[in-house]
This record gives C-alpha cells, sequence and structure tokens, in this order.
C-alpha cells in the first residue's frame, strides 16, 4: 500500500507535464524543452538529497518547495504544487528508507530522469523542426507597378535542417534510456552510455552557441543529472 502511495506524487506530476505539453502544442513545445526538464531537474534534486532524512527535515523541505511553486506561478508552479503536496503526505506518513530501499529509489530515479532526458530531446528536435524561428520577406511587383512586401515566418525545417543532427538526437534519447535501463538492472556499461550522452548533448549544446544550442542546454542538464545519479550507487563495471 506504502508503495502505490509512493508512486501517486510522481503520476500526478506525469499528468501535469502531460497536460502542459497540451497546452503548449498551439505554440510550438517550449513547454516541454524549457519548463519541465526544469521542474524535473529540481524535484529530482530535492527528492535525492531528502532521501536519508528523517521525518521532520523532509516535511520541512517539501515546504520548501511548496513555496518556490507558489512563488513561481508564472512558470506553471501551481500544476506542480499538488504532486508537491503528495509528496510532503507521503513523507509524513512513511519511514526513512532502509539503504536497500534507498539503492532501488535510486534505480526508479536514474529510470524517471533518462526518460525525462529523452522527451526533452524529441521535443527539442520537434519544436526546432516546426518553430517559426526565421522572419522571412518578399518583394514582388504587381500587374500595376505597385511593390508589394511580403512577411512570413520559417522553421528549420523549411531553410534546411541537417538530416544527420536529427538522427543523431533521436539515436541520443534512445540511448540514454536504454542506458538508465541497464544500469537499473545492474548491467555493466549502463552508466558509461548515459555519460556519452550528457558529454554528447553538452558538446551540442556548446557548439550550437546562441541558436540551436540554447535549445539543447535544458536536455543536457538532464543527461547529466542523470549521469550523477547513476553514479551514486554501488560501483560496478561501466
Amino acid at each position: 500500500m506504502l508503495r502505490l502511495a509512493r508512486a501517486i506524487p510522481w503520476l500526478l506530476l506525469l499528468g501535469a507535464f502531460v497536460w502542459l505539453g497540451v497546452l503548449s502544442l498551439p505554440h510550438g513545445p517550449t513547454l516541454l524543452i524549457d519548463v519541465m526538464p526544469a521542474w524535473l531537474l529540481v524535484i529530482a534534486i530535492e527528492r535525492a538529497f531528502i532521501r536519508p532524512l528523517s521525518r521532520a527535515p523532509r516535511i520541512v523541505a517539501d515546504l520548501g518547495l511548496g513555496l518556490i511553486c507558489l512563488f513561481l506561478l508564472e512558470l506553471d508552479g501551481l500544476w506542480v504544487l499538488p504532486s508537491v503536496i503528495a509528496f510532503a503526505l507521503v513523507d509524513l506518513i512513511s519511514a526513512p528508507l532502509s539503504a536497500q530501499a534507498a539503492v532501488g529509489s535510486r534505480e526508479r530515479t536514474v529510470v524517471i530522469l533518462g526518460a525525462g532526458t529523452a522527451l526533452a530531446a524529441l521535443a527539442t528536435l520537434g519544436f526546432l523542426l516546426t518553430a517559426p524561428l526565421y522572419s522571412t520577406a518578399e518583394t514582388s511587383i504587381s500587374s500595376t507597378g505597385a511593390v508589394i512586401e511580403t512577411q512570413g515566418t520559417a522553421s528549420l525545417a523549411d531553410v534546411g535542417f541537417p538530416l544527420a543532427l536529427g538522427l543523431f538526437l533521436l539515436a541520443l534519447a534512445g540511448a540514454v534510456v536504454w542506458g538508465a535501463i541497464l544500469d537499473a538492472a545492474g548491467t555493466p556499461g549502463g552508466r558509461t552510455l548515459i555519460g556519452f550522452v550528457a558529454a554528447a548533448l553538452a558538446v551540442l549544446a556548446i557548439a550550437g552557441g546562441f541558436s540551436i544550442g540554447l535549445f539543447l542546454v535544458p536536455t543536457a542538464i538532464l543527461a547529466t543529472l542523470t549521469w550523477v545519479a547513476a553514479s551514486g550507487g554501488k560501483p560496478r563495471p561501466g
């Protein structure tokens, strides 16, 4: 029963993210690229930090996170708040995790962060292909001799998006999920694979500079956090 209760906050958070993603579709998936990874990052850090603590410090940390949600209402903190309240209720009724349970919790965290990284990578790719990132202007002369100027927009897909880059991002999305699954199963190589994805995304973000690179920063941060979470377990090959 307690295991089910611990899953409820994550389900609420997932539901909030899905709804935010639906709301963002008319304007491009910017929420999937920036807001969702940021909130997932904050919550994952908070849950990892308080995991070994006693009940009282965990409740205080949950209250602090709730205040952050209220303070950041304009950044969709209100949608995250129900899951934070649910986390606080679970922390109130549950005892600190044993060492074995903490390992299981770490593995779940790695898988969740890996899935979040893949989602962010796919959303970033979709945004880059469809979002009107460029302004266009077309000048023509009518039959009467009048000059007509037409303003418009264009996406990267319209001006030419490198196919190799798109395929590479898809491969990285799949690799980070596979690496998280391997790490959770205790299989050698999972941690190394996650580290490779994190490094590759960081290189792409830096190489992309202030254009495409900026959109890859949240995904690179999530991948790095996934690698950090995976590195927190028992030493194993890879």
